[in-house]
């Protein structure tokens, strides 16, 4: 995996991970996206109370008159990751992920922020900016890319297991949902002959 995506060729975080046998088609292909920084916040956009996150000491505030008035620097500091993520994709339709693990307690609040930031470069670097910001959904996105007619390479290996780092190895989570994990199972089994059968 780590081959695949650090190949100089391969733009983007998406790819089309596929089964390994050669005569199934596209009927057991997916889409699948990396997540540049780990299906969290995107650096110093944090928007949420969780205490466990610790203190909320990057809080956009546009209030002029406020002793920690960030807005400007925070608007660029976004502008510039977004500009930066958009040389990294294929498509002209990125997205962001704001959240992260035990986050969203106060989804009211989150949400209030993202539009906080979201209107102020709108209202305020649009022109320069040159992109649009807004709320979407993983059915969107799918159809704005689509759209776009983009093409990606395959993946047909196992994604599991992985290293995130020094002695950090996902390998599954063993203790969580057996029901589910049961189904996948027999799935899976159905899936594993079905490639031994077309193997050649």
């Amino acid at each position: 995996m780590k081959q695949f995506v650090q190949d100089p060729k391969i733009k983007g975080h998406n790819f089309i991970m596929k089964t390994q046998t050669k005569d199934s088609g596209n009927d057991f292909s997916i889409l699948t996206s990396l997540f540049k920084d780990k299906a969290c916040y995107p650096p110093e956009m944090d928007s949420d109370e969780n205490p466990k996150a610790g203190p909320d000491i990057n809080t956009f505030n546009p209030e002029k008159t406020a002793v920690d008035y960030n807005a400007p620097d925070q608007a660029i500091g976004f502008i510039n990751y977004l500009q930066g993520l958009a040389n990294e994709y294929r498509e002209k339709n990125i997205y962001v992920l704001m959240g992260c693990d035990y986050t969203y307690e106060n989804a009211g609040q989150n949400y209030k922020k993202m539009e906080t930031i979201m209107k102020y470069i709108q209202d305020n670097y649009k022109k320069e900016a040159n992109m649009n910001l807004f709320f979407s959904t993983p059915s969107e996105y799918i159809k704005a890319i689509k759209a776009e007619k983009a093409t990606y390479p395959v993946y047909e290996n196992d994604l599991l297991p992985y290293s995130e780092g020094n002695n950090e190895v996902w390998s599954g989570f063993f203790s969580s949902r057996p029901g589910l994990k049961k189904t996948i199972k027999d799935t899976s089994a159905i899936f594993h002959a079905h490639n031994k059968i077309f193997a050649q």
